[in-house]
């Protein structure tokens, strides 16, 4: 019982780092000025139109990734709020806020914290939760979320007087994709049958049936296996429900 709170920040710097870019990436960066990425286009004779793009490892400079970890929880007792209630409460809450993200080649630096496409970090990432436990029964809710970003940190947001589109700082009408919060349930029940222990559960994850943040295509559009969100931080299932039974003998 009682109050806890850590506050950790951490920081990773690498020098002569290997990466693997993705073919996109190889081809941004080389009209960028990384010249070691040229090195793995081939272009048609006599054009400037793309034949292959070879993805392979790149030496970077150096990789730097920052950011705080924020933990804290409170348990309780239900006496201690009615006299005689039953059962035992607990608090939780976690977040990450990533500062920063960073790959330099050949001088040119590419931050990826607050991107919400497939290529950084959210700025934050968090998830809270709310427990509840008898002697044979738990239930818990739990919020999970992130926070807004962008497409790319260097892409220049404007409608009007907008400086000349490049390459690496292009000029967009919108940057912005929004964060997302999503609720999960928890239900476990336990019984004895002889010596043998067993429980039955049911997980609810995404109560609400929240569907995720539409991320625009890049010129070359989506090939039609990909959905156009960003699975590894949105939830593009829907709500699931996962039913079993753990027996422990």
């Amino acid at each position: 019982m009682g109050f806890a709170l850590s506050v950790d920040y951490w920081s990773v710097d690498i020098e002569d780092a290997i990466g693997l870019p993705t073919t996109q990436d190889i081809i941004d960066n080389c009209y960028q000025g990384q010249t070691v990425c040229c090195s793995a286009i081939d272009f048609y004779p006599g054009t400037d139109n793309l034949f292959v793009v070879r993805r392979t490892p790149f030496n970077y400079t150096s990789q730097v990734a920052r950011g705080i970890d924020f933990e804290t929880s409170y348990r309780f007792e239900m006496s201690d709020l009615i006299d005689g209630a039953p059962g035992s409460v607990r608090l939780r809450a976690l977040a990450t806020n990533y500062k920063r993200n960073a790959t330099t080649t050949e001088g040119v630096v590419d931050d990826t914290a607050g991107m919400n496409t497939s290529f950084g970090p959210p700025s934050w990432k968090w998830n809270a939760s709310i427990g509840y436990a008898l002697e044979s029964f738990t239930a818990s809710v739990t919020a999970r979320g992130i926070s807004s970003g962008v497409y790319d940190n260097d892409w220049i947001e404007c409608s009007s007087g907008c400086p000349t589109s490049t390459t690496k700082y292009v000029t967009v009408s919108d940057n912005h994709i929004d964060g997302a919060v999503y609720f999960d349930l928890a239900l476990s029940y336990g019984i004895d049958v002889g010596a043998t222990q067993i429980e039955g559960f049911l997980n609810v994850r995404n109560i609400t049936d929240k569907d995720p943040a539409i991320v625009a295509a890049n010129p070359g559009g989506f090939n039609y296996t990909i959905a156009p969100a960003n699975a590894r931080l949105y939830d593009v299932l829907g709500r699931t429900f996962t039913v079993g039974f753990r027996m422990n003998l």
